[in-house]
């Protein structure tokens, strides 16, 4: 697989999903590795929880010397 040269991460706040990129995931996708994280939230779950994950999902999609653009709506 050829690697592209820039991973864009997505996120969504809160009260919507992931599916809220779909369209601006599929115009990417041809230039950009693309990354998507859902996660949900309730008022019991703490933001360094979600971070955690955030974080090491990220680490395991990212190329090495790649760079990171990161597009958040709302909360994200």
């Amino acid at each position: 697989m050829e690697s592209k040269q820039a991973l864009i991460v997505f996120i969504h706040g809160a009260g919507v999903g992931g599916w809220m990129w779909d369209k601006q995931v599929d115009h990417f996708s041809q230039s950009f590795d693309c990354f998507v994280p859902t996660y949900t939230f309730s008022k019991d779950q703490l933001v360094n929880e979600w971070a955690d994950l955030f974080l090491i999902e990220l680490q395991e999609r990212m190329q090495k010397n790649q760079h990171v653009i990161l597009v958040g709506f709302s909360m994200g």
